[in-house]
C-alpha cells in the first residue's frame, strides 16, 4: 500500500502537470522543482540525525545494504538527468503537446500497477538477484531507446514496460530491507534508503540541465544510458550478495 500511494499521484496528476508545465515558463518552473526536491531531501535527514550511529553501523556491518542504498543513489542519478528534461524531450523530439506528456507518465504508472499484480509469480518463479538483474538492465535500455527514437508509440511502449520494472524494484528493494535490518532500525534505515532516492534525483536533475543546453535534448538519455549500462556491469556480480542479505538473519 505505501508503495501504491508513491505512484498513486502520477496516475491522478500527471496529465494536469503535463498542461501545467506547458503553460509557465520552464526554467523557472524546473528551479521551483529542484528547490523543492532539495527542501524534502533536507527534512529526510532531519528526521533521520537521531540514531544516525546505528544506522551507520548497520550499513558499514552488512555490505549488502549499503551496496542496495548506493545502487538507488547512482541509478537515480542518471534517472534524474533524464527525467529532469522529459517535458522537453516530450515536444522537442517527439512533437508531443501536454496531453501527449501527460500519456508519457501516466503509462508508467499504470503498468506499474500491473507489475504489483504479478510480483508474487515472478517472486516464485525467478530469483531475487535475477530479478533485480533484469529489472535495472531494462532500465538502461529504456534510456538507450528513448535516446534514439523520435516515435511516440515507440516512447510509449519503452515507458510501459519501464512502469513494470520501477513498481517491481520498488517492492523488492522493500523485501530486501525488511528481512535484512533489525526490526528496531528498519525505519531509520528506510529513511537512509528514501534520503538516497531524492538526493539522487536532485544530483541528476541539474547535470541532465546542463547536457541538454549543451548538447541537445538527448544527451541526457545518452548519459543515463552510459552510466546505467556501467553500473549494472559493476554491480551484475553484487546482485545474488544483496538478494540473500537477509537470510542469515532469518535462519
Amino acid at each position: 500500500m505505501a508503495l501504491l500511494s508513491g505512484y498513486l499521484p502520477f496516475i491522478l496528476f500527471d496529465i494536469l502537470g503535463g498542461a501545467v508545465a506547458d503553460r509557465v515558463e520552464r526554467k523557472r518552473m524546473v528551479v521551483v522543482v529542484d528547490l523543492a526536491r532539495a527542501f524534502v531531501l533536507a527534512l529526510l535527514v532531519a528526521t533521520i540525525v537521531t540514531g544516525t550511529v546505528s544506522i551507520a553501523v548497520v550499513l558499514i556491518a552488512h555490505p549488502p545494504m549499503r551496496t542496495l542504498t548506493l545502487t538507488i543513489l547512482a541509478f537515480n542519478v542518471t534517472y534524474g538527468a533524464a527525467w529532469a528534461v522529459l517535458v522537453l524531450y516530450a515536444g522537442d523530439r517527439l512533437d508531443m503537446d501536454e496531453v501527449g506528456f501527460g500519456l508519457m507518465t501516466t503509462a508508467i504508472a499504470v503498468c506499474g500497477i500491473v507489475g504489483i499484480a504479478i510480483y508474487d509469480r515472478l517472486e516464485r518463479r525467478f530469483s531475487f538477484g535475477n530479478i533485480m538483474r533484469v529489472g535495472l538492465t531494462i532500465e538502461t535500455c529504456t534510456h538507450l531507446v528513448l535516446a534514439v527514437t523520435t516515435s511516440p508509440a515507440v516512447a510509449l511502449a519503452t515507458l510501459v514496460v519501464f512502469g513494470g520494472h520501477a513498481f517491481v524494484w520498488g517492492t523488492i528493494s522493500t523485501v530486501i530491507r525488511q528481512r535484512a535490518v533489525p526490526d528496531e532500525l528498519l525505519g531509520r534505515v528506510g529513511g537512509v534508503y528514501r534520503v538516497a532516492i531524492i538526493g539522487g534525483l536532485v544530483i541528476g536533475a541539474p547535470i541532465g540541465g546542463l547536457l541538454a543546453r549543451g548538447f541537445g535534448i538527448t544527451a541526457p538519455f545518452w548519459f543515463a544510458f552510459a552510466g546505467s549500462a556501467l553500473l549494472v556491469v559493476i554491480l551484475w556480480r553484487e546482485f545474488d550478495h544483496i538478494a540473500h542479505a537477509g537470510d542469515a538473519s532469518r535462519n
